[in-house]
C-alpha cells in the first residue's frame, strides 16, 4: 500500500512539473491564456531598467492595444499596470509592495500583472510573474479612458522610481 502512495505521489509531481512547462511555453508564446497575441502595426512599447520605467509616448487611444514590455535592465522586473486616479508617485505602498487592491480602489482597474497580496503571495499558474534581462513580452488590452501607472512589483523598485503613467483619451 505504501509503494502504492509513493507512485501515486511520483506520478503527481511529474504531472505538475509537466503542467509549469506548459504553462510557461504558453506565455512564451504569446500570453498567460496561450493565446497568440495578433501581430498589429504599432504596440505601446514600455522599457524596464535599473530605477526607471519609459514609455513611449504619454498618452494612447482607448479600445484594443497591444503592450510590449521589454525588460532592457541588468536583473528581474514584474510589470504592472493599473488604472488609478492616484499619481504614480502617490500608490499605497505597505509590507509587501504595492497595494494594488487600494490602488485600484481609485478609479481603477488591474490591466496588467497580478495581486501577489490578494493572491496570499503565490503566482497564478500561466500568469506572468517576472521578466529576465532581455525578456520582452505582449500583452493585448482594453483599455478605457483614464489614467494609468505602471510600475515593478519586484522586491523595492517601486521605492526607487521605478514607475511611469499615460492617460487614455
Amino acid at each position: 500500500m505504501a509503494r502504492e502512495q509513493q507512485q501515486r505521489l511520483g506520478m503527481t509531481a511529474i504531472l505538475a512539473v509537466l503542467l509549469g512547462l506548459l504553462a510557461v511555453l504558453a506565455i512564451r508564446s504569446g500570453g498567460a491564456s496561450g493565446r497568440a497575441i495578433p501581430q498589429s502595426d504599432h504596440d505601446f512599447d514600455i522599457v524596464m531598467r535599473e530605477g526607471s520605467i519609459e514609455l513611449e509616448a504619454a498618452s494612447l487611444a482607448p479600445g484594443k492595444q497591444v503592450v510590449e514590455v521589454l525588460n532592457d535592465g541588468r536583473g528581474q522586473h514584474e510589470v504592472v499596470v493599473v488604472r488609478t486616479d492616484l499619481a504614480a508617485d502617490e500608490l499605497p505602498v505597505g509590507l509587501h509592495g504595492v497595494s494594488i487592491a487600494l490602488a485600484t480602489e481609485h478609479g481603477g482597474k488591474l490591466v496588467i500583472g497580478e495581486d501577489h497580496l490578494g493572491l496570499g503571495h503565490v503566482h497564478r499558474i500561466g500568469a506572468i510573474t517576472g521578466q529576465l534581462s532581455g525578456d520582452r513580452n505582449r500583452y493585448q488590452v482594453s483599455l478605457r479612458p483614464g489614467h494609468y501607472v505602471v510600475y515593478c512589483q519586484i522586491a523595492s523598485h517601486y521605492l526607487v522610481d521605478e514607475y511611469a503613467e499615460f492617460t487614455v483619451e
